[in-house]
């Protein structure tokens, strides 16, 4: 599951209910996170 953390990072939990201190972080922000997406076309 993808999340945005209270920072505004996006980040990834693997598994819906895990823990915070659990997440993976993906990318800074929302804005980072769909350029990410858009370079991948």
């Amino acid at each position: 599951m993808y999340a945005l953390s209270p920072s505004d990072a996006v980040v990834c939990l693997a598994f819906v209910g895990m823990s915070p201190a659990e997440e993976l972080p993906i990318a800074s922000s929302w804005r980072s996170f769909e350029g990410m997406l858009q370079s991948a076309l």
